[in-house]
Order: structure tokens, then C-alpha cells, then sequence
């Protein structure tokens, strides 16, 4: 009799176990999906963000936008929100997203537009004119 309720009690910690990592594999694919998703996004649009920096930059002084893969992450309100630097010069950072809006009831999607660019102090001031090391 405790033989057979091991065997019952083995088959229902088993089963709970494979439900266990079916849902949690499910889980991990479905968020290195949608990473690699945003990732695409904002390596094939990186000109918009660059239009945006550029049209700040009365001097021009922007020669290199770096983009910092690793800061992606999925706007909750929907969109990608990333940050930057220019030249090489982590000091000269910005943040930004960008949004991808549903035109069709069939899913897909316009162009992908950008949230706006905030830059930080340092890079304002670089963009106006001043020298790195003012600051």
C-alpha cells in the first residue's frame, strides 16, 4: 500500500516539476524575444536619434553616437527607452525611446518615432560650444 502512494506521490512531484520548467522556459523565450525585438528596433533606427542629437548640435561637434545596448528596456506605456553618449565620451550622455504606433487592425506597424532626447548638463554644455573639461 505505501509503495503504491511513493509511486502516486513520485508521478505527482514529477509532473508539477516538467509544468514547472515548461513555464518557466516559456517565460525566459518570451522575454529574450521581445529583448531581441528592441534590440533590432534601436539598432535599425539609431539615424532618428541621431536627427534629433544633431539638430541640438549648433556647433557640430557630434562626430560618433554610441548607443549603451545594456540600458534597454521596455517602456511600460509601450515604446523602448535606451541611453547614450557621444564622441566616445561617456560624460556626454543622453537618454531617449522611441515608439512604434499601430496603424492597421492587422498589426502592423508605422514608422517608429522617438520619445524626444534628454542630455545631460555636461553635454549641453559641449553641444553649445563649451570645452569638455569646463565642468
Amino acid at each position: 500500500m505505501k509503495s503504491k502512494q511513493l509511486k502516486y506521490l513520485v508521478v505527482v512531484i514529477v509532473t508539477i516539476m516538467v509544468i514547472g520548467i515548461g513555464i518557466g522556459g516559456k517565460i525566459y523565450m518570451d522575454r529574450k524575444t521581445l529583448k531581441d525585438e528592441m534590440l533590432k528596433i534601436v539598432t535599425d533606427n539609431k539615424d532618428i536619434v541621431e536627427k534629433e542629437l544633431k539638430a541640438q548640435d549648433t556647433s557640430n561637434r557630434i562626430h560618433k553616437i554610441d548607443i549603451d545596448y545594456s540600458t534597454i528596456k521596455h517602456n511600460p506605456m509601450g515604446g523602448i527607452m535606451f541611453e547614450g553618449y557621444i564622441n566616445g565620451e561617456k560624460k556626454l550622455a543622453f537618454s531617449t525611446g522611441l515608439n512604434k504606433y499601430v496603424m492597421s487592425e492587422t498589426g502592423e506597424y508605422s514608422d517608429v518615432q522617438s520619445t524626444g532626447v534628454d542630455i545631460t548638463k555636461e553635454l549641453d554644455h559641449y553641444l553649445s560650444g563649451g570645452r569638455l573639461n569646463d565642468r
